[in-house]
Protein backbone atom coordinates (compact mmCIF):
# COMPACT_ATOMS: atom_id res chain seq x y z
CA UNK A 1 0.00 0.00 0.00
CA UNK A 2 2.70 2.44 0.75
CA UNK A 3 4.40 2.36 -2.61
CA UNK A 4 1.04 2.77 -4.62
CA UNK A 5 0.63 5.95 -2.30
CA UNK A 6 4.27 6.96 -3.57
CA UNK A 7 3.35 6.58 -6.64
CA UNK A 8 0.29 8.62 -6.83
CA UNK A 9 2.04 11.63 -5.44
CA UNK A 10 4.96 11.57 -7.47
CA UNK A 11 2.44 11.46 -10.58
CA UNK A 12 0.55 14.40 -9.14
CA UNK A 13 3.60 16.80 -8.57
CA UNK A 14 4.70 15.91 -11.81
CA UNK A 15 1.36 16.82 -13.75
CA UNK A 16 1.52 20.19 -11.82
CA UNK A 17 0.76 23.05 -14.04
CA UNK A 18 2.96 26.12 -13.60
CA UNK A 19 0.24 29.42 -12.64
CA UNK A 20 1.59 31.52 -15.84
CA UNK A 21 1.02 28.71 -18.30
CA UNK A 22 -3.17 28.20 -16.93
CA UNK A 23 -3.54 31.85 -17.35
CA UNK A 24 -2.05 32.03 -20.85
CA UNK A 25 -4.52 29.44 -22.12
CA UNK A 26 -7.33 30.86 -20.46
CA UNK A 27 -6.53 34.03 -22.58
CA UNK A 28 -6.04 32.15 -25.60
CA UNK A 29 -9.28 30.48 -25.36
CA UNK A 30 -10.85 33.49 -24.15
CA UNK A 31 -9.69 35.19 -27.53
CA UNK A 32 -10.86 32.30 -29.58
CA UNK A 33 -14.20 32.56 -28.17
CA UNK A 34 -14.59 36.53 -28.96
CA UNK A 35 -12.98 35.36 -32.46
CA UNK A 36 -16.08 33.06 -32.94
CA UNK A 37 -18.75 34.98 -31.45
CA UNK A 38 -17.44 37.81 -34.20
CA UNK A 39 -17.31 35.45 -37.42
CA UNK A 40 -20.76 34.19 -36.49
CA UNK A 41 -22.33 38.19 -36.21
CA UNK A 42 -20.84 38.40 -39.74
CA UNK A 43 -22.15 35.65 -40.66
CA UNK A 44 -25.76 36.60 -39.78
CA UNK A 45 -24.71 40.22 -41.56
CA UNK A 46 -24.03 38.56 -44.65
CA UNK A 47 -27.23 36.33 -44.88
CA UNK A 48 -30.06 37.22 -47.42
CA UNK A 49 -33.62 35.98 -46.77
CA UNK A 50 -35.73 35.31 -50.44
CA UNK A 51 -39.34 34.36 -50.95
CA UNK A 52 -39.62 32.43 -54.38
CA UNK A 53 -43.52 32.76 -55.53
CA UNK A 54 -43.74 30.46 -58.53
CA UNK A 55 -46.24 28.39 -60.57
CA UNK A 56 -46.93 24.60 -60.57
CA UNK A 57 -45.18 24.75 -64.35
CA UNK A 58 -42.31 26.79 -63.27
CA UNK A 59 -41.74 24.50 -60.35
CA UNK A 60 -42.20 22.11 -62.32
CA UNK A 61 -39.42 22.68 -65.08
CA UNK A 62 -37.53 23.61 -61.95
CA UNK A 63 -37.15 20.23 -60.56
CA UNK A 64 -36.51 18.67 -64.47
CA UNK A 65 -33.66 21.10 -64.51
CA UNK A 66 -31.91 20.24 -61.48
CA UNK A 67 -32.69 16.49 -61.80
CA UNK A 68 -31.31 16.32 -65.58
CA UNK A 69 -30.68 12.38 -64.94
CA UNK A 70 -27.64 13.20 -63.36
CA UNK A 71 -27.08 16.04 -65.93
CA UNK A 72 -28.45 18.43 -64.36
CA UNK A 73 -27.09 21.91 -62.94
CA UNK A 74 -27.01 22.40 -59.27
CA UNK A 75 -30.42 23.77 -57.28
CA UNK A 76 -29.23 26.90 -56.53
CA UNK A 77 -27.96 28.11 -59.90
CA UNK A 78 -31.62 27.45 -61.44
CA UNK A 79 -32.92 29.41 -58.81
CA UNK A 80 -30.21 32.38 -58.97
CA UNK A 81 -31.45 32.35 -63.10
CA UNK A 82 -35.05 32.38 -61.77
CA UNK A 83 -34.70 34.80 -59.35
CA UNK A 84 -32.62 37.30 -62.39
CA UNK A 85 -35.21 36.57 -64.67
CA UNK A 86 -38.28 37.30 -62.11
CA UNK A 87 -40.23 40.58 -61.29
CA UNK A 88 -38.48 41.74 -57.68
CA UNK A 89 -40.88 42.91 -55.06
CA UNK A 90 -39.85 44.73 -51.62
CA UNK A 91 -42.14 44.92 -48.60
CA UNK A 92 -43.01 48.53 -49.90
CA UNK A 93 -45.59 47.32 -52.56
CA UNK A 94 -47.51 44.91 -50.29
CA UNK A 95 -47.77 48.03 -47.82
CA UNK A 96 -50.19 49.95 -50.34
CA UNK A 97 -53.71 48.89 -50.91
CA UNK A 98 -54.35 47.69 -54.55
CA UNK A 99 -56.90 50.00 -56.29
CA UNK A 100 -58.31 49.05 -59.81
CA UNK A 101 -57.80 51.22 -62.72
CA UNK A 102 -61.49 52.79 -63.21
CA UNK A 103 -62.65 53.83 -66.45
CA UNK A 104 -64.92 56.70 -66.20
CA UNK A 105 -68.34 55.96 -68.10
CA UNK A 106 -70.41 58.45 -68.78
CA UNK A 107 -74.34 58.03 -68.45
CA UNK A 108 -76.74 58.60 -70.71
CA UNK A 109 -79.70 61.31 -70.46
CA UNK A 110 -82.62 59.60 -69.45
CA UNK A 111 -85.04 62.06 -70.68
Amino acid sequence: MGNCFKSQRAAAASTWADDDEWEEKQKQQQQLQLQLKEMAAVEKMERVEVKIRVTRRQLQELLEKAAGEGKGRPVEKVLAEMISSGKVCDGQEAAGHWRPALQSIPEADES
